[in-house]
């Protein structure tokens, strides 16, 4: 069970220190992993695994991309493969071979999906061959993003305009191919939450991050938010920088805001806490989590 600061910084729960620039996170009831590198985003990379009970450390070293937890398993792709190890000692074994430098991992429903520029892949955690899920259903388009929930996966697919600007579109892939929006600009993060899709994007309009929810006929469900997607579950979201603060809200399906922290970046709900990086004033970085329900 994850546990473990409270006025700004010191209200968020401390879980591990960065140990460097954060590039990839995830979280889930036993504890966090990242990938960070000590300079750009082409220098090398460590995977870091905190184990709830345990003390960081260091579980896989190199150009690393892409990373999910399932269980007691950590997955990431370095070069054109997907690796897995114990979460609690390093021991890299090889996946899949995936021809190509993954955007992201997802693990949903017994599976690890890999989304690359022009396929998306998975193979099931308990082992076996790997399987294509989809190409892009359109001409010159690249895969951006990937949310899967049981049987159904969505995904944001990127192309350029002829105005030179990008455009996307989100399309449903399973079963027979169906695009259910087009957006004019290109989305940062794509979530299922039960029978709507979330989004946030960048309105060049307004100059400001908001977020989207529709459903999958491609009815929007009400005014768009603003702020940056972190999270979404039951008609609740999760999102920071809203209204152009620096910290972060939830807000109820009847699009009531409260606060529940700092800025926040990479946030993932575990058990009724948001698990994430947190900034405080003074732009220090701290990972850990903060409730999601008032005390």
């Amino acid at each position: 069970m994850l546990a473990g600061c409270r006025g700004r910084r010191d209200e968020v729960e401390k879980l591990a220190d960065e140990q460097g620039l954060t590039i990839r996170f995830a979280a889930d009831q036993r504890g966090v992993a990242w990938l960070a590198s000590d300079g750009g985003w082409d220098s090398p990379t460590r995977l870091w695994v905190f184990n709830s009970g345990g003390q960081p450390f260091t579980l896989a070293t190199g150009l690393l991309f892409g990373l999910a937890l399932a269980g007691d398993t950590v997955y990431w792709a370095a070069g054109e493969h997907i690796w897995k190890s114990p979460r609690d000692r390093s021991l890299p074994a090889q996946v899949a071979e995936i021809n190509d430098t993954p955007k992201e991992l997802v693990v949903a429903d017994g599976f690890v999906y890999w989304v690359l520029p022009r396929q998306i892949g998975r193979i099931a955690i308990a082992g076996g061959t790997s399987q294509l899920v989809g190409q892009p259903p359109i001409k010159d388009a690249l895969f951006d993003h990937l949310a899967v929930d049981h049987d159904r996966i969505v995904v944001a697919v990127a192309r350029p305009s002829r105005s030179g600007r990008w455009t996307t579109e989100v399309w449903q892939l399973d079963g027979e191919p169906r695009r259910i929006t087009t957006i004019d600009t290109l989305v940062n993060r794509l979530i299922i939450d039960g029978e709507t899709i979330v989004w946030s994007r960048y309105n060049t309009k307004q100059e400001e991050v908001e977020i989207i929810v529709m459903d999958f006929a491609g009815a929007q469900q009400g005014a768009s938010l603003p702020g940056s997607l972190l999270a979404a579950h039951d008609g609740m979201i999760y999102t920071t920088g809203y209204g152009w603060t620096d910290e972060t809200y939830v807000i109820d399906r009847d699009r009531r805001e409260r606060r529940i922290g700092p800025r926040a970046t990479d946030a993932t709900l575990v058990n009724g806490r948001l698990v994430g990086r947190f900034i405080d004033d003074e732009f220090n970085t701290t990972i850990g989590s903060v409730p999601t329900v008032g005390d």
